[in-house]
This record gives C-alpha cells, structure tokens and sequence, in this order.
C-alpha cells in the first residue's frame, strides 16, 4: 500500500494540497487527478478521492474541517442536517471558528464564535450541540416562517428539548431577533408543532379571543385507532385540523383523512379542516367558521357568548 492511500484510509479520503505535496505528489499531479475525475475539489486546496466510502454529507462536512483547521466545528443548519441523519451535501456547508485567520471559500460559510460550548461528535465529525445549532440557524434564516419550521423539526424530529434551547440562550451569543425565538419556543411548550398552528394561535384564537383550545391532545377512537389532533375545544367536542402547505397529497391520503374525520365525528367530535391559505389570508373568516361551530354545540354555548 502507498503511502497516500494508507494517509486516504485513514483521513476518510479526505486530503489537502500541502499534505498531498509532502507525500511526494507535485502539483501538476494533483491538478490531472482532478482533470480525471479521480480528485474532487470540495474547497480552496482541499479534496476528496474517489471512490466514495461515505455519504456526500458526511464526506463534505469532513472536507469543511479540514479547511477550517483545528478547533472548528460543524454548525447552523448543515449540523442540523448531519444530526438529522440526512445524505445529500448541501451547496453551502457552515462552520463556527474561533481564529479568525480562518476566511470564507466559495461553498463554505465560516461563522467566528468566541467558543462553541460543549460540542458533540455526529459520526466521527465535530459538531456544535443540538440545541446549539438550532439558535444558530435561527439566526441565520431571514423568513420568519422558515424560523419557526426549523425550531418545530428540531423539537419533533431531532428531540430538542425547549428547556435546552433556553439553556443556549444564556450564554453570551450574539443573535438576531432573540425576542422572536424566545416567543417561538413559548408556542412550542404551548402545543403548537408547526408554523402553521403558531399561526392560527396568534392570528385566529388570540386575535378573535376565542376559548383557549387544547393542542396535540390524543384521541382513541371505537376502532381503537389513535389521533393526534392540532387543536381541541373538548369542552364543545370541536376539533381543527390545520394542513399546512406540505400536507400530505395523493389519494391514499386523501382517504386516510377521511377515515379520520368520520371515525372523530362518529366519537361525536364536529372536525373543521383550515388550510395555511385559509389562516394567513381570511383569519377573520376562520375565527367566524370555529366560532360558529362552539356557539352551534350544546357545550360551552355561554361561554362562546361571553368571548
């Protein structure tokens, strides 16, 4: 075995120039490895050689930290997608530094931080924390509705505690509209699991005062299936489904939602569906719509009378 290929398996195949020159290799080598398709430059003096023994995430990410020298580590939103478990590289992989001598490269975007705080190891690759990477992305997203989809993936799919996000929160970081993921994190605790359902929150039942719903309560229906449902008037026995813009399409969906509206309904639950169009852009007709149907319900009818 040469010597580069003993330095390949064991730095992933990830190799850069200065280490390639000292293994013997010249530059005009380096140069037709890559004209054959056999090196692929991932950063400024910094490849990876095929063939691949990794997923192009993870071999990407390995690259980025090679470049970026000791003391980096992966971070925003490409440590979500490495701590999710995704495959496909993005086109822009982000690292947190603490040198400042470590500058931006066309497909790396370089963050300086003062420390990284506990980090974890995802893989073999240095990762800032979950709860870590979420503030970050937070910061680095500009849609407010993007914002609020990262923080409800990470809680659902990756298990991120709040609690650890407001833990991050108190070290001394730099970050935009804190105000706005404090207040985010609140309508997570309260039950709302998608931007969608923080929508309807703040723009139907607070904005029209209807009674406070329940949200994210489950249902065992006479089948014995189970529901989770968005949010629950109980006292009215009304239901709402919230189906956000990625709702499930095709129709074999179409039916399973039938199956459960008329396996609630036939509980005895009244079950209103609203659309992310429906919530953004006629809240005050949704407001109408649920209000209509608690004061239509035998339950609570003062109390909608009363709001």
């Amino acid at each position: 075995m040469s010597d580069l290929e003993a330095f390949l398996r064991t730095h992933h195949r990830v190799i850069r120039t200065a280490e390639a020159l000292r293994l013997g290799m010249s530059r005009a080598e380096i140069a037709a490895s890559v004209r054959r398709g056999e090196w692929v430059r991932e950063f400024r003096g910094t490849y990876h050689v095929l063939p691949l023994s990794e997923t192009p995430l993870l071999v990407r990410c390995r690259a980025a930290l090679r470049y970026a020298g000791a003391g980096a580590a992966i971070s925003h939103l490409t440590a979500l997608s490495l701590l999710a478990g995704r495959t496909a590289a993005p086109p822009v992989v982000q690292v947190s530094v603490r040198r400042r001598s470590v500058c931006a490269t066309p497909g790396l975007e370089v963050h300086w931080v003062s420390g990284h705080g506990p980090l974890a190891l995802v893989r073999g690759v240095a990762s800032v924390s979950p709860p870590a990477a979420v503030v970050g992305s937070w910061s680095v997203l500009d849609d407010r509705d993007e914002r609020r989809a990262m923080l409800c993936r990470a809680v659902t799919d990756l298990r991120v505690s709040i609690d650890s996000v407001h833990a991050e929160l108190q070290r001394p970081i730099r970050l935009r509209d804190r105000k706005g993921l404090e207040h985010a994190c609140w309508l997570v605790t309260l039950g709302c699991h998608s931007p969608l359902e923080m929508r309807y929150y703040e723009m139907v039942e607070q904005a029209f005062r209807l009674p406070a719903g329940h949200r994210q309560r489950v249902i065992v229906v006479t089948s014995g299936r189970v529901y989770r449902v968005d949010v629950l008037y109980e006292q009215f026995r009304v239901i709402v489904e919230l189906d956000g813009e990625q709702h499930r399409a095709g129709a074999d969906a179409r039916q399973a939602d039938r199956l459960r509206d008329a396996e609630l309904q036939a509980m005895g639950f009244l079950v209103l569906r609203f659309t992310w169009a429906d919530v953004t852009e006629r809240p005050e007709w949704v407001a109408a719509t649920v209000r209509s149907a608690l004061g239509s319900r035998e339950f609570g009818r003062a109390e909608v009378a009363n709001s």
